[in-house]
This record gives structure tokens, C-alpha cells and sequence, in this order.
């Protein structure tokens, strides 16, 4: 019978649990089929497979990294570390190397896999193992055991100090100072490498910075017994070095306030004096060694810097000073005590010191024996307290004008009242220009005030330009004070005017080089003036005032002053054209001088170019038959060249003959000789002007008025018959009353003058 559906779901739900409970039953009996015995190390996971396995009964990796056991070994491995993450094991199945179910003694480690643990390549670790560390027992380094009591490799410190810790010598150590290669080697432990690796000027690394003879002390010298931590250092040099200033102010100081192993030595020294001590060591003083000051008696006490606590012995002036205070120092400096005087002579006694007075000795106003003899001065003493003036003015004035003249005290320089009263516009000789600005001494010799000349002669000016030659009077030219010779007028003073150009001329030298001016060449051509600017080069003379004048024009005339005249177009070339140099001479007169020939000539014509060309324009040509055999007229005269000398045939030898040209133009054929100039003109061809009668025939009546062709039939010019019935057999012929063919003596009846009426007396022929 049918089930209802509720029936239905309660048989598929027993299906379906019936097929899960084999499936597991399978499963678990898949998992309890083990192949053998964990190993001792794994022994705790026995009992559920699915530790280490998955469903299809294989290894899982991660499940064997993600075991709390080796999770240090995947960070390891995910860092790129040790032997699992070399190219050699990662990403190889765990279980290819670490095999188990092979009994509880099994090698785990999977050593076998690798050569063994004695044929390990530690190198695949990422640590070359080198010297003796290569041939070390693993267990040397390698002594931690994991809690199964299997030896464990990872994690081992690879610093020296993680095995060597006992070993060292050195004490307890940083971790950066564990470090242990820096200085030894794998191989040899003693001796240390040569080139440590360990900088002790690194304050990282070190407390003190090596430097100067410090560089080359051994180490064990202040590290004995390789203690490299000193417990009781503090930096200070006492540790090292025996102090040599005990019981003196140096002592009670550190010894880097002076000394410093950076200087080399220990005797140098490097104090400021000024900045540590307050008081600056200039000239001698700086010269001078410490103790010379700071001596044993003085003890830790500074020296006083009154200069008489060291140099009372050398004073030299007595009791002189004794009521100022730091009197040494109104005149003394340190940086010479007898070379050096700073005296304020304006400040300390009212009187400033000018002029000569600033630069004379103390001692020549100042007279004494000694230091202590020191003569004193009231200022109302006035100038002549210590100069006689009777010696300088010859006593002519008092103490009272001394400052009058003179500017200061010590200056030899009149005031402006003094220049003005001796040498003033009103004055014998007024100071003006250059004079203005000359001191005294250099006119007054030794103080000659008096008759002095008020030339300026040999006393003031030698007269080394001129040497004489204008004689002394020098005002004649320059004016006081002013050296230019302003005064001289050349057209004046001289024989020789200054014009053009030459008033122009800004200097004197220019045309006195010497300056002695007399003797001076007045002609250009002389050496002294124009003579190296002559570009004629000596060509044309030395007349040079004959084409040039002084404003620089030039008055040369080609028709007047040479033998070529200049005419046509030859007036507007420039001198250059045809002078290519400035000596102008020698050049050509003909026209292939400065003419190349034309090239339609091709030498046929010879150099007379004048023969056909002119001046005017060159292109103006006289015609050739003007001037030869056959002068051309009329028509002849319109035509051109190349029509009758054609393809540049030579123009010369073309013969006058007409019938050279006009050959095809002959109508007579040759018949009347080629003299065809007896017949014609060049100025008509026709009419002719041919006279009958030179061939004894002379034309009468109506044949006198008719053109030749009329008779001259086909051009026969020659051997034509006179007879009328040669020329009029046909018009006889056509006449029949009376009948004429059988007649032909027409002179018979007719006459050349007039036909008809017959008169019969006529001739036979129409020459006369």
C-alpha cells in the first residue's frame, strides 16, 4: 500500500545516516590500518591520525608548521632563514625528509636525507662554517634540547659570545663588543687580525676618541690584561699621565684647557689667553713661555697685569710717572716696549702735533740726559720757544705771527691771509694756475723770502725743452703757472702763419717734436713734417704746395699741370680710376691704359682708339668710312655695320665697289661693269644719271623721258639696236592703212621727236 509522505521522509533520513555511519565506519578503519610506531618525539599524537593527516590519508604540511612545536619554524621559514627556506628543502613535502611510523628510535631529523649529520653542508643554514668551526663537533655548538629531549638546531646565537662567553678575556661585554671577528679570525684565535675592524673613534664603540701619538699606543698599554672595560675610567688624563704642575694654577685646571693629543706633542700647547684667561698676549708677550709669568713662587695664585709686577726692574724714568695710573701703557705696547710709543699727545697735554711736528723725535722738543730728564713745555710759549726765527726771516717778525703765515704748528704752509698779503692779485707776482697749489719751500729755498726773480729762469724751470734756443724770457709764451704756451700767436711770433689745417694741429710736437722749435722746416716735404706721408712716394717732387693747400683742397689741374687733358667723361671719373696707386706716375696715356680692348674688335684695330671713339661717350663711334676710302653718304650713312659686314667679317678690304653688296640688287646683269657709281648716287638709286651719249647715242624727243626698262628689255643693257623698228616692229605691224609689214625704215616718215603725223622726215635711228 502506499506510504503517506511522512512515512517517506523518515525512510530517507534512515538512508542517509545508514550511508554517513559507513562512510566513518570506513574511515576509522582506513586510519587504525598504521604502518607502525610513531617515534618518541611524535608518541604524544598517537591515537588520532588526523594530527598530521588529512582526509585522504596524506601529510599536510601545514599542518605539520602549524603544530605550536614548529611555529617558530614557519616564521623562519616565511622570513627567508635557515636550512628549510634554502632552494635545496623549501617548498618539499615534510615527510620526504622527517619519515615516521618506524618505530619510537627512529631518526626523526631525517639526517640520512642530507648525507648525514657529519656530511652536513652547513652552508645550506645560510653560515659557512670556516677554520676550526668546521671541524667542530655540532654538539659543541648545538647543546639545547627541545621538552621530548630531542636536540634542537634553530635558535642558536651566532654571535662569538653566545659559545665563547667563558672564553673571553675581555670581561663582561656589550652585546656590540660580543662581536667577537672584528678582531679575531675562525682559524687563529691570538694573534688578532691585522686591520681590526674595531674603531675606537666611534663613540658607539668607545668612551675616548684616539688621536695624535695616542693612534699608536698598543692596546694593551692602557688595557692591561685585555680588560677592555675599564671600571674606574672617567676620561681624565690623571689616569694615564703624572701631572708636572702640581702645586701651580695649572694644576687646579684640567689638562684639556691646554694640552690635546690631537696637537702631537705634550710640550704644545693650545691656550687662548684672551678667552680663558681674560687677558690678551700681544707682540713679546706672546713670545714667551708660560712659567715665565706663571712662576713656582706665585703658586696657584694668577700674576698681577700691572706691567711693573714683572718689569719693575726696567723702569727708566724714575719717579716720573709714579702718580698715573698704568702710565706704561700711555706710552708702552706690548708689541714693542722701546720700538712701538703710543702717546696721545692732543689728549695728554692739550697740544696736537702737526705737520713736522708729528713725525720729529720726543727728544728734540723734549731735551734730557735721561728717561728721567724730560724738559716740559708751556704751550703760551709760543712757536719761537723752540725755533729762532732770526735765522728763517732775518728777525723781521715777531712770536705772535708766526701762525699769521703758517697754517699749523709744524706745517710749512701759508694760511689763505698769508697768500693773499705776498702773493695776491695786487702782489709782484700773483700765485694763480699751477703756482697756486706750490708749497713755499720749493720756490724759497732755504727760506729766501726776498729779491727772488720773477722769471721763471733756471732757479725754478730748466729749461731742458727748449735748451735756450727761444731765449729766457719764458712769459713771452707761458703764462705763470700754466706750462701750455698760451701767449704765443704763430702769425705773430713767428715767420710762418697757421692756416687751414695747420691752426687746427692741437699740439706743438706735432710739428716740434723736439721742441726747440727753431729751425723748424717750413716746406712739407721735409723730414720733420709731411715727408713719411708723402703716397707719391717722391713721384711728383717735393712741391707739394702745388697741388695741395693747407685746408686740405686740392688746386691740381689735369689741362694745366699734365700732359693729358681731361675732357668728355674723363672730367667726372676719380683719380683712382685711372692712378690705382697714389704715386700716379708712370701711367699710360693711350686709351688701353685704363680701357680693355672691346671684344668685338678681336684685335683688328690696333690701340688708336681715338681713330673712331671720343671722349663724349664711348659709345659714340665716328664712323670708319669718315676716315677712310669709302666715306658713306645718304642712304649708305642709316645703315647698319653688320648689314653690310655681316658674322663680324673684317671690316677693312671689303673693297667700295657696289656690286661687293649689292649683287643680287644688279638689274643690268653685269652688263654695264660693276662701276655702278657712274650711273648712281648713295644718296637715290634711281633716277640714274646715266648720259646716252657716253655710248654715242643721244636720246632725243620722247625717248629722252622714258624709263630704261622701256628699251632695256630683261636687263640687256648691251647690244640693243638704235633702229626704231627694234623696239616698235609690233606697233608697225598693227597699223594697215597704209600697210607697214613690209616696211621698216620708220625714219622713212617718222622722227624720234614726234610719231605722228608721217612727215617722212624722219631718221632711221633714234641716236642723234
Amino acid at each position: 500500500m502506499p506510504c503517506d509522505r511522512r512515512t517517506a521522509v523518515r525512510i530517507a533520513i534512515l538512508v542517509g545516516l545508514f550511508a554517513i555511519g559507513n562512510a566513518a565506519t570506513a574511515r576509522a578503519q582506513s586510519l587504525r590500518s598504521s604502518p607502525g610506531d610513531l617515534a618518541a618525539s611524535h608518541a604524544g599524537l598517537d591515537g588520532d591520525c588526523t594530527n598530521c593527516h588529512e582526509a585522504d590519508n596524506s601529510v599536510s604540511a601545514a599542518k605539520c608548521l602549524g603544530c605550536h612545536e614548529h611555529r617558530d619554524m614557519k616564521a623562519r621559514i616565511d622570513a627567508g632563514l635557515g636550512l628549510h627556506a634554502s632552494p635545496k628543502v623549501k617548498g618539499r613535502a615534510c615527510n620526504l625528509c622527517h619519515k615516521d611510523h618506524r618505530g619510537a628510535r627512529f631518526d626523526l631529523m631525517g639526517w640520512s636525507t642530507l648525507g648525514g649529520e657529519k656530511g652536513f653542508d652547513h652552508a645550506q643554514t645560510g653560515w659557512t662554517l670556516q677554520g676550526k668551526h668546521a671541524v667542530s663537533d655540532c654538539k659543541s655548538c648545538h647543546k639545547s634540547s627541545n621538552k621530548q629531549g630531542l636536540r634542537t638546531y634553530l635558535g642558536t646565537d651566532r654571535t662569538c659570545g653566545g659559545c665563547h662567553k667563558n672564553d673571553t678575556p675581555h670581561g663582561a661585554l656589550r652585546a656590540l663588543h660580543q662581536r667577537c671577528d672584528r678582531c679575531h679570525n675562525e682559524s687563529v684565535w691570538n694573534p688578532p687580525k691585522r686591520t681590526l675592524g674595531f674603531d675606537h673613534d666611534d663613540a658607539t664603540q668607545a668612551a675616548m676618541k684616539l688621536e695624535g701619538p695616542h693612534a699608536d699606543v698598543a692596546c694593551m698599554k692602557c688595557h692591561p690584561k685585555a680588560a677592555f672595560k675599564l671600571k674606574s675610567f672617567d676620561g681624565s688624563c690623571a689616569q694615564c699621565h703624572t701631572s708636572p704642575h702640581d702645586g701651580q694654577l695649572f694644576g687646579t685646571k684640567s689638562c684639556q684647557s691646554c694640552h690635546s693629543p690631537a696637537l702631537g706633542k705634550l710640550g704644545e700647547v693650545r691656550f687662548d689667553h684672551k678667552r680663558q684667561a681674560g687677558y690678551a698676549l700681544l707682540g713679546k708677550h706672546s713670545q714667551l713661555t708660560c712659567t715665565t709669568c706663571h712662576t713656582k713662587a706665585l703658586g696657584v695664585r694668577k700674576p698681577d697685569d700691572a706691567c711693573a709686577s714683572c718689569h719693575a726692574n726696567d723702569n727708566k724714568h724714575g719717579k716720573r710717572f709714579d702718580k698715573i695710573a698704568g702710565a706704561c701703557t700711555t706710552c708702552h705696547s706690548q708689541r714693542g716696549w722701546k720700538t712701538e710709543f703710543r702717546f696721545n699727545h692732543t689728549k695728554n697735554t692739550g697740544f696736537e702735533l702737526t705737520g713736522k711736528h708729528a713725525t720729529t723725535a720726543c727728544r728734540s722738543c723734549h731735551r734730557g740726559a735721561s728717561p728721567a730728564e724730560f724738559e716740559r713745555h708751556a704751550v703760551s710759549n709760543g712757536c719761537m720757544g723752540c725755533h729762532q726765527h732770526e735765522k728763517a726771516h732775518d728777525g723781521k717778525f715777531d712770536n705772535t705771527q708766526c701762525l699769521t703765515c703758517h697754517k699749523q704748528p709744524g706745517i710749512k704752509q701759508q694760511s689763505d691771509g698769508a697768500r693773499e698779503m705776498f702773493h695776491g692779485e695786487q702782489a709782484r707776482f700773483p700765485l694763480i694756475n699751477r703756482h697756486a697749489q706750490v708749497q713755499c719751500q720749493l720756490c724759497h729755498i732755504n727760506d729766501v723770502y726776498q729779491r727772488l726773480p720773477t722769471e721763471c729762469g733756471e732757479s725754478c724751470h730748466e729749461d731742458s725743452l727748449h735748451r735756450g734756443s727761444l731765449g729766457a724770457e719764458c712769459s713771452r709764451c707761458h703764462e705763470p703757472g700754466k706750462w701750455e704756451a698760451v701767449r704765443f700767436d704763430h702769425a705773430v711770433d713767428s715767420t710762418y702763419p697757421l692756416r687751414g689745417k695747420h691752426a687746427a694741429v692741437k699740439t706743438c710736437e706735432s710739428c716740434h717734436p723736439s721742441q726747440t722749435f727753431k729751425g723748424t722746416p717750413t716746406t712739407c716735404s721735409a723730414s720733420g713734417c709731411h715727408k713719411a706721408d708723402d703716397v707719391h712716394e717722391g713721384q711728383l717732387g717735393g712741391a707739394c704746395d702745388r697741388c695741395h693747400r693747407v685746408d686740405g683742397s686740392n688746386t691740381f689741374r689735369h689741362d694745366r699741370d699734365s700732359r693729358f687733358k681731361l675732357d668728355g667723361q674723363h672730367t667726372n671719373v676719380l683719380c683712382a680710376s685711372c692712378h690705382k696707386t697714389v704715386t700716379f706716375k708712370p701711367v699710360r696715356s693711350d686709351c688701353f691704359g685704363c680701357h680693355p680692348e672691346p671684344a668685338v674688335h678681336k684685335g683688328r684695330f690696333g690701340t688708336d682708339c681715338a681713330r673712331c671713339h671720343s671722349t663724349t661717350t664711348f659709345g659714340n663711334i665716328r664712323a670708319l668710312h669718315d676716315v677712310g676710302d669709302f666715306r658713306l653718304t645718304g642712304a649708305h650713312d642709316q645703315v647698319d655695320c653688320a648689314r653690310c659686314h655681316p658674322n663680324g667679317e673684317k671690316l677693312r678690304g671689303s673693297g667700295n665697289l657696289c656690286i661687293t653688296c649689292h649683287r643680287k640688287d644688279d638689274i643690268h646683269r653685269n652688263a654695264l661693269s660693276p662701276k655702278c657709281g657712274d650711273c648712281h648716287t648713295q644718296r637715290s638709286f634711281a633716277p640714274a644719271r646715266f648720259d646716252h651719249v657716253q655710248v654715242g647715242c643721244s636720246l632725243t624727243g620722247l625717248h629722252a623721258t622714258l624709263a630704261c626698262a622701256d628699251c632695256h628689255k630683261n636687263g640687256n643693257y648691251g647690244a640693243v639696236s638704235p633702229t626704231c623698228v627694234s623696239c616698235h616692229r609690233n606697233d608697225a605691224l598693227r597699223v594697215r592703212e597704209p600697210d607697214h609689214r613690209s616696211l621698216f625704215e620708220c625714219g622713212s616718215c617718222h622722227n624720234p621727236t614726234t610719231w605722228a603725223p608721217a612727215t617722212r622726215l624722219g631718221v632711221q635711228s633714234i641716236c642723234r
